[in-house]
């Protein structure tokens, strides 16, 4: 049986918390993250148990009656239940018609060698985009992770490379502080944000989105600055939900670092959710191919926390309108190209009132 909802619900919460595929971006918390977006999920229950959903975030495209639609690492079922994939693709062609729904993206969870999933999802309809390791994806295909389970902190430290234990230590000895901040350090923490996308090349986001999200998912994030006689180095977000924890955004200064305070910083996110119970702690995207050239420093450094690769099925497009799909597909781009050329200049102007 299929439900659908617009508002999540305790039980909604509980179910994608304790599924071994739940995660915060399924989650109507997320959706709440996404306020220029309009939250839905469909439920499917078997004898009166959920036994699998995908939340989905829908935006109408400019200019036209279309809405798009993106299911953030859904579907949440057993991966190789084929009743389940069944109900929850016949709830998304339903949702569609009743919001105008021309295109889905999804990116699930799944392992990228679990060739069952991949040929029911290819007989439901779904078509999957070639394999990425750039990170040119909604979500990155290829994640550094944490295998915490059964872990203490002591463990977790040995299993990290020598180095990078040498300089969690080093930042302490240099009298680098980390502390876990509330709203009143979002200013500090953006100054840093638009300081990292000048340097990398990338578009930060504005400050009231960081704002919006710490106030959305309350207990579940945690900002962390780190601290050196008296100027923030570093900063980051961290969020958990379930029995995992994501490093979502972080920035650093240009000046002094030798300092080390990254990996201090990192090592209290992980500590967090080592105390927290979770499973995993996951850095997120890593490059390879081609693009490991200019991102190798960025593998080393998640690596060397003893995290290791792993690699997802990839992302998905349904159809649900092919004609208006075709349209969009052409139009989001340049869409996108735009909408990414005002925020890094933003970005730049924001740098420049920091100088």
């Amino acid at each position: 049986m299929i439900e659908f909802l617009e508002e999540t619900t305790p039980e909604y919460e509980a179910f994608l918390a304790g599924h071994p595929r739940g995660t915060l971006f399924q989650s109507g918390i997320w959706g709440g993250v996404k306020r220029s977006w309009s939250w839905r999920a469909i439920i499917y229950r078997r004898d009166g148990r959920i036994e699998g959903s995908m939340s989905i975030l829908l935006r109408r495209i400019p200019g036209t009656p279309w809405k798009l639609a993106y299911a953030p690492r859904g579907l949440v079922c057993d991966a190789h239940d084929c009743q389940a994939l069944q109900e929850l693709t016949e709830g998304v062609r339903i949702l569609g018609r009743r919001e105008h729904v021309c295109l889905l993206k999804l990116d699930p969870d799944v392992p990228i060698d679990d060739e069952f999933f991949r040929d029911s999802m290819s007989e439901l309809g779904y078509r999957l985009l070639p394999e990425s390791w750039e990170f040119d994806r909604i979500q990155p295909q290829h994640l550094a992770r944490i295998d915490l389970r059964g872990k203490d902190r002591e463990t977790v430290l040995k299993d990290m490379k020598q180095k990078t234990r040498y300089n969690i230590r080093l930042a302490e000895r240099n009298g680098v502080e980390v502390r876990i901040c509330g709203q009143e350090a979002l200013k500090e923490f953006c100054a840093l944000m638009n300081v990292t996308g000048v340097r990398d090349g990338f578009a930060a986001r504005p400050c009231c989105y960081f704002d919006g999200m710490l106030r959305a998912l309350g207990d579940h994030a945690r900002l962390y600055l780190a601290y050196y006689e008296g100027k923030p180095l570093a900063g980051a977000i961290a969020a958990t939900f379930g029995n995992k924890t994501w490093y979502l955004y972080g920035a650093s200064a240009d000046e002094y670092r030798d300092k080390m305070a990254n990996y201090l910083l990192q090592w209290n996110m992980i500590q967090w959710a080592i105390d927290s119970g979770c499973d995993w702690y996951d850095f997120r995207g890593v490059s390879g191919g081609q693009a490991e050239n200019k991102t190798k420093g960025l593998l080393r450094f998640k690596s060397g926390f003893g995290a290791q690769i792993y690699s997802l099925v990839g992302e998905y497009e349904l159809l649900l309108l092919p004609v208006a799909s075709v349209i969009v597909k052409w139009m989001i781009p340049r869409l996108q190209r735009c909408v990414l050329m005002l925020a890094s200049l933003r970005t730049k102007l924001s740098f420049r009132m920091q100088l």
